[in-house]
């Protein structure tokens, strides 16, 4: 389920010079394979791949509606996430943060 995140990362321009096998990779050791829920605390290379997709603003606007509902899981609870990893900074989803300054996709 993660390749079909983005493409494997190929197809994500905002993966855009990032390993995104690693990013994907680490984005699933969030989460426990066997009940779906959240591994708390949140391990640090899932905050490291949250916060990486965060700053190149793969959640702006729609880009998100092709993820897979375990990653849409993770949006719903970005504020929850954002709280969790240290550093994580402002959230940059929909048309909040930096997406409302036109910086994310359509």
């Amino acid at each position: 389920a993660e390749a079909a995140l983005l493409g494997g990362g190929g197809g994500a321009p905002c993966l855009s010079g990032q390993n995104c096998t690693e990013v994907l990779t680490h984005l699933a050791e969030g989460v426990d394979p066997a009940t779906g829920a959240p591994i708390i605390p949140l391990p640090q290379p899932f905050c490291n791949s949250v916060k990486v997709m965060n700053e190149n603003l793969c959640f702006c606007g729609d880009a998100h509606a092709d993820f897979p509902e375990e990653a849409r899981v993770l949006l719903d609870n970005l504020g929850f996430v954002s709280m969790l990893c240290s550093g994580f900074g402002q959230e940059n989803i929909g048309q909040s943060g930096r997406c409302a300054a036109g910086g994310g996709r359509p």
